[in-house]
């Protein structure tokens, strides 16, 4: 599968007429630290996003999905890279405003049009797929909660090819076997399904759906899901948005002069700031995680 794709991902990106900003226009480099982080800039990506740039407003995690607004049924034929599962059911569409290398979409169940809201049988569906995509070790899946800058509200993950500095940082364990949290500005929490089971994990992420609490999801070629709750996108008043990759240290700039500037400190102050939650709630979350996986032991 992951070979199929890079192959038809390169194949489409030969045809300007597909983007809506242009891959070629981003650039990348590290940022001096002891946390390896790093910047990325494209000044067209961020006014061709079919969301553009986005206004600092409150989200609920939770909507129904709205077939008069943009949803990937709408999609060309001609985005579609693949289909898996059970006739199909599952698809892979280009990134139109790709940040990545092979940056695609992910859409579980695809004419079910469920909104932006885990459901279980997504996550498990995200967890096989990635599990198969081992030829390229930074592979992984990624998901935005709403409130967490899921532009789309129609279920879906993105498939993408980057390291991201914060999943090679020190952990520390917690009190539950397979529960670990990573040494990081923000709050990062590593929850190996294959300890703790799919219905606890699952559990654990309902639980901050339920009490409206934002968070970003990676899934990890090894079954790790890296769960970063955080505060309400409203609450990111900065030039651009910052969602899954820009939590775990992969930073992007909203201008020229920010990508010239940006410092780890700088950056490690705008998460600390605009994303992470204080921490009191974020030991509450913990301790609520635990009481889950020991309940399902």
């Amino acid at each position: 599968m992951e070979d199929a794709i890079l192959t038809k991902w390169s194949s489409m990106s030969k045809d300007d007429s597909l983007f809506k900003s242009p891959f070629a226009a981003w650039e990348q480099k590290e940022i001096t630290g002891s946390l390896n982080l790093i910047v990325r800039y494209s000044d067209p990506h961020w006014g061709a996003k079919r969301g553009g740039r986005h206004n600092p407003e409150r989200v609920n995690l939770v909507k129904e999905f709205d077939a008069s607004k943009f949803n990937f049924t709408k999609v060309g034929d001609n985005e579609i890279i693949t289909t898996f599962g059970d006739g199909g059911q599952h698809a892979v569409i280009f990134n139109v405003s790709p940040m990545l290398l092979c940056h695609s979409l992910i859409v579980p169940f695809l004419a079910e049009c469920h909104p932006q809201v885990m459901f279980k049988k997504a996550l498990q569906t995200g967890i096989n797929f990635i599990s198969d995509c081992k030829q390229y070790p930074e592979s992984c899946l990624l998901f935005n909660s709403l409130g967490a800058f899921a532009s789309v509200n129609h279920f879906h993950f993105h498939y993408v090819r980057q390291h991201l500095p914060a999943l090679v940082c020190p952990r520390r364990k917690t009190n539950v076997d397979g529960f670990s949290v990573v040494d990081f500005p923000t709050q990062v929490l590593v929850l190996s399904t294959l300890v703790l089971g799919l219905d606890a994990v699952f559990e654990a992420i309902d639980f901050l759906t339920t009490n409206n609490i934002a968070y970003n999801i990676v899934i990890t070629q090894i079954g790790e899901v890296i769960l970063t709750p955080r505060k309400n996108q409203d609450c990111n008043t900065g030039e651009h948005r910052i969602a899954v990759i820009e939590i775990l240290g992969c930073a992007t700039a909203g201008s020229r002069q920010e990508f010239d500037d940006i410092t780890e400190d700088s950056f490690v102050a705008t998460l600390e700031k605009e994303i992470r939650l204080p921490d009191d709630q974020c030991q509450f979350i913990i301790s609520t995680l635990e009481n889950i996986f020991q309940r399902h032991r």
